[in-house]
């Protein structure tokens, strides 16, 4: 089982967006304050002129300000509705919350949220992606058969029995949709021909 923190940004990148575009530079000195795993983070995606986060707002590790209650925020989503920050006094814990509202503690600590949500992204930016709805339990176990799963036991976000396997050229995600039978399933994959295999099993209807 993979652990979201352990995941090799760089070689991720490589893997779904092809080289990057420029060599790492380092952050300026005024970032020092920062957890690493968010400098690491700024310092591998500002290598990409894709946007690795689409569906967030990263701000600018240079922005980047502590409240008065000790709380930094790093990353919104795409509304500004909800925020995520770390603490100062305890830099790897991520706490959440609407803004002005009380901050909620987050079970994922920072480096294993980072490459979570960096994950999720390639659903909407991978080369090839196809979908379906209402897949049963046994083409469900077909089309994860040999790949690896990673670890979502702390994700705070995702739907009811979200789950992500990895394979050499495929990221698939399923979870219950809450409103039809069976499972939603999506995938991602770096090309066209790696889906082959998953569009032979019986009993999906991928669109």
């Amino acid at each position: 089982m993979i652990n979201p923190a352990d995941i090799d940004l760089t070689a991720l990148l490589t893997q779904w967006y092809g080289p990057p575009a420029r060599d790492e530079i380092p952050l300026p000195g005024s970032c020092a304050w920062l957890p690493e795993p968010l400098q690491r983070w700024h310092r591998t995606a500002r290598r990409w002129d894709v946007r690795v986060l689409a569906a967030h707002q990263m701000p600018a590790p240079e922005t980047i300000r502590a409240g008065a209650d000790g709380k930094a925020v790093f990353m919104t989503d795409h509304t500004g509705d909800w925020h995520w920050a770390l603490s100062v006094d305890e830099p790897d814990s991520v706490v959440n919350g609407e803004p002005g509202g009380p901050w909620h503690p987050n079970p994922e600590r920072l480096a294993a949220l980072l490459g979570h949500m960096t994950l999720k992204q390639i659903f909407f930016t991978g080369t090839a992606r196809i979908r379906a709805n209402s897949v049963p339990d046994g083409p469900v176990a077909e089309i994860v058969a040999d790949l690896q799963p990673f670890d979502v036991s702390s994700w705070m976000w995702g739907e009811p029995d979200d789950r992500i396997h990895q394979g050499e050229d495929l990221l698939v995600e399923v979870f219950r949709n809450g409103h039809e039978p069976g499972w939603y399933v999506q995938v991602a994959a770096t090309r066209p021909e790696a889906l082959t295999r998953l569009e032979g099993i019986a009993g999906v209807d991928w669109w």
